[in-house]
C-alpha cells in the first residue's frame, strides 16, 4: 500500500473516531441535562470528567488528522 493511501486511510478512520468521540460528548450532555437533579455528586464528577476527556481526545485527533493532511499535501505535491 503506497503512503498518500496508509495516509487517506488513517485519516478516514480519525474521522469516524471524532464522529464517535463526539456522539458520546453530546451523549453525556444529555444525559447531564436529563438527570442534573436527580444525580448525586459523585455521578455529576464523573461525568464532568469524561466530558473533558473527550473533548481532549477529539482536539488530539483533530490535530492528528490535520498533520496528516499536510504530509498528504507534501506528498502530492
Amino acid at each position: 500500500m503506497s503512503k498518500k493511501t496508509s495516509l487517506e486511510k488513517e485519516i478516514d478512520w480519525l474521522r469516524t473516531v471524532i464522529t464517535l468521540t463526539t456522539a458520546a460528548v453530546f451523549g453525556i450532555f444529555a444525559w447531564v441535562a436529563h438527570n442534573y437533579k436527580t444525580a448525586d455528586q459523585m455521578e455529576m464528577v464523573v461525568a464532568a470528567l469524561l466530558f473533558f476527556l473527550f473533548l481532549i481526545s477529539i482536539t488530539m485527533t483533530n490535530k492528528k488528522v490535520y498533520k496528516n493532511l499536510k504530509e498528504l499535501e507534501e506528498l502530492e505535491d
